[in-house]
Formats: C-alpha cells, structure tokens, sequence
C-alpha cells in the first residue's frame, strides 16, 4: 500500500524503530519509578528510623508492613481498599465503554475482554484475601 501525503508510512518499513522505542521507553520509565520509589523509601526511614525494608528486596512489602504500627497498618489497609473500590468503578465505566463501542463502533470483542480479566483479577483476589483472612477456606 503507497502512502500519500504528510504520512511517509516508515511505519510500516521499518516497524522494529516503534518496537525499538517502545522497548526502551517501558525501560525509561521502570527506571524513574523505582529511583523515586527508592529515594522517597530512604527518606521515611531517615525520619522513623523503626522502618526496615528496601525496595529492591523482593519482599519489600511484607517487611515495610511489619515495620509499621497498627495505626500506619489500618491507614495502609484502609487506602487500599479506596483504591479497590475506585478500581471497581473504573472498570465498570470502561466496561460500559468498550461494550457500547463493541456494538456501535467495532471495537471489537478484545478490549472488552482485557477490562473483565483484570477487573475479575481484582474482584477473585479481593475475594480470596478476604476468605483466607477469616479462616475460610
């Protein structure tokens, strides 16, 4: 296919440059998060020298909770859950955006199954930590 116009198409002769940039990009970004992820962890544990854990461990989350009181541990447990009730809005709105584009403007059925897979990631584990946490099964 001949591209006309402003569009020169070296998109679609050399598609390796976008899976190049994309590539590196994620890396980019990965890289500035962890960084600042780290320094704002070193600087809470300058202040509250009680606070153990580093970012780079990958049990990091466990040993930062434990290194917390019941006071921090109920704000922790309490954000997360806003953040999985907001979670669950989210998903219904783009739920209900990618079934009405399904049908109306072809979305097609792949972004509508993307939605419910991680939106039923987070309801099952939701679910699951709950149960385990009361002695369920």
């Amino acid at each position: 296919m001949k591209s006309t116009g402003i569009d020169s198409g070296w998109e679609e002769e050399i598609p390796w440059v976008k899976i190049a940039a994309t590539f590196l990009g994620l890396i980019a970004v990965m890289v500035v998060t962890v960084t600042a992820q780290n320094r704002i962890v070193n600087f809470t544990k300058e202040i509250n020298p009680e606070k153990k854990g580093s970012v780079y461990d990958l049990k990091f989350q466990k040993t930062w909770i434990a290194s917390c009181d019941e006071a921090e541990q109920l704000q922790i447990y309490r954000a997360a859950f806003c953040a999985y009730t907001a979670m669950n809005y989210a998903a219904l709105g783009m739920f209900l955006v990618c079934f009405i584009g399904m049908l109306s403007w072809n979305f097609g059925l792949l972004p509508l199954t993307m939605v419910l897979f991680v939106w039923l990631t987070g309801v099952i584990v939701y679910g699951v930590e709950s149960l385990r946490m009361t002695g369920g099964r």
